[in-house]
């Protein structure tokens, strides 16, 4: 007897109980040891469906033009910016984790 449904593939978007562990210890990144920043990073590669990550650098040339406050916030709203487009995700609807005290202006809710 065939099954009514075809079997599909899935796949698990879930961490385990020691990723969480891991991911728990973030709370101020400038704490964490060498290895306490390796393990969350391959926690984070490791599930590139569960967590979109991006970059943004600015120059030291351009921190001494602007100051380091502005060059970051500008620096996480161009990151921001690129996840949105990169994932087609809808404005509005986006949250994200801001490592600093101060989110970009138009990100703060």
């Amino acid at each position: 007897k065939e099954p009514l449904l075809p079997q599909q593939q899935q796949q698990s978007l879930s961490l385990s109980t020691e990723e969480i562990q891991i991911l728990k210890q973030t709370n101020d990144s400038k704490l964490l040891t060498p290895l306490q920043r390796r393990e969350i990073y391959n926690v984070l590669m490791t599930h590139p469906k569960l967590f979109a990550i991006t970059t943004s650098r600015r120059s030291p040339r351009q921190i001494d033009e602007m100051d380091v406050l502005t060059a970051t916030k500008e620096a996480f709203a161009e990151s921001i910016e690129k996840l949105v487009l990169r994932w087609d995700l809808p404005r509005g609807e986006v949250y994200g984790v801001v490592d600093g005290k101060v989110a970009p202006k138009g990100f703060a809710y």
